[in-house]
């Protein structure tokens, strides 16, 4: 099970997760995280509360938010990061 609460930063029951951006499609943001896995993001929640910029294929991202039942994520707010993954902060 992930990691949640106050650590590194985070709000309780908050997650991070860091990666590649392979296609944005209307509120869908796919990744390709660090292990290889093409991850689905709703950022519906981030484009709503003007917590994102422009997404372009390639450019390496770290999306904060919240796993819901069912297992997606939905971000809050999504930001660039390092496109080096060693320099990429833990996925909780």
């Amino acid at each position: 099970a992930p990691v949640t609460g106050t650590r590194a930063g985070l709000a309780p029951g908050e997650h991070r997760i860091t990666g590649t951006i392979v296609r944005v499609a209307g509120n869908v943001l796919t990744l390709r995280v660090r292990d290889g896995r093409f991850v689905p993001i709703d950022v519906t929640l981030a484009r709503a509360a003007r917590h994102l910029g422009v997404l372009p294929a390639g450019r390496a991202v770290t999306a904060y938010g919240l796993i819901d039942r069912t297992g997606a994520f939905r971000a809050t707010t999504i930001g660039h990061t390092s496109p080096n993954q060693r320099d990429w902060p833990s996925d909780l």
